[in-house]
């Protein structure tokens, strides 16, 4: 029953589902009395506590899912806490005990950390038509993991803008190197650094622009520098900026173009450490051939 000191309540009675305040103090609140009763079926099996430690049977939302269209409608809204209201009431008989509740009003769109528990079937009206109040809690799970998810991604935006502040601290970076993945070549072991190979180049005498990919593959931990250099004559005809590792050189240009002819050249591979680029470390070198067409 509805405490006695209950402001606003002057006489109370329970009939066909409707919960009756004093003429006086529903003039005073200028709105219509919804009180609802619940009404018994056998598919609410389960039971859900409110915080006063009354039990409301209900049913899950699943079941809720297949009651026919006219028992569907959502007639307010089932909190833990009483909402307080006078005018929007569900009761419940068990024997000779009765218990009420103050309902909210429905909301289709819900908080954003709520989750639907289930439903209450009720009736509502001298002819008792049915409708439904939904019970809505509070969802541990977004109430973790939403501010879990806000929270990394502001670390995700202050780690790239940190990344991006290293980038522009670190002095000789090569500014064609791009984004660039070759399959199979990933490093998955961070103590060693992969070389990758460099097949012949072929340049004309005009342009001397070569379609070459130098690649730092993806999993290194060092920047490369790539070097082209004649054998026969020791002229350095190439020589690339630091190229960060899952980034790649997709074609360059000779710094100077030999007269038409094949020549061998050394490709070396210079490696500066990722977090600090003035330390130098083991680097490669390979023999490939030049070709200078007309």
């Amino acid at each position: 029953m509805l405490p006695a000191d209950k402001p606003g309540v002057y006489a109370s009675s329970f009939a066909k589902g409707f919960f009756h305040i004093s003429p006086e103090n529903r003039e005073k609140k200028g709105t219509m009395t919804m009180n609802y009763t619940v009404r018994k079926t056998k598919e609410a099996a389960k039971t859900y506590k409110d915080n006063n430690g009354g039990k409301w049977p209900c049913i899950l939302p699943e079941q809720y899912k297949k009651l026919p269209k006219s028992q569907k409608r959502i007639c307010g809204d089932m909190r833990k806490q009483d909402s307080g209201s006078l005018e929007r009431t569900l009761l419940v008989e068990t024997g000779e005990t009765s218990q009420v509740i103050g309902l909210y009003e429905y909301q289709a769109r819900k908080k954003w950390n709520e989750t639907v528990v289930g439903y209450i079937p009720a009736a509502y009206g001298e002819d008792e038509q049915p409708c439904c109040v939904r019970i809505v809690g509070v969802s541990v799970l977004k109430s973790v993991l939403v501010p879990l998810l806000v929270m990394a991604v502001i670390v995700g935006l202050v780690l790239g803008w940190l990344w991006y502040g290293r980038e522009d601290e670190v002095p000789g970076l090569d500014e064609t190197a791009v984004a660039y993945r070759m399959e199979g070549l990933v490093n998955t072991d961070p103590d060693n650094t992969m070389i990758p190979m460099i097949s012949d180049i072929t340049v004309s005498a005009s342009e001397g622009h070569a379609d070459n990919v130098l690649i730092n593959p993806e999993g290194n931990g060092c920047y490369f520098i790539y070097s082209i250099t004649r054998n026969d004559t020791g002229e350095v005809l190439y020589e690339s900026g630091l190229v960060e590792p899952g980034k790649a050189i997709v074609g360059f240009d000779l710094g100077e173009i030999p007269e038409p002819s094949e020549y061998e050249v050394t490709v070396a591979i210079e490696t500066r450490d990722v977090n600090n680029y003035e330390q130098e470390l083991n680097g490669g070198d390979m023999q490939t051939t030049l070709t200078v067409t007309e």
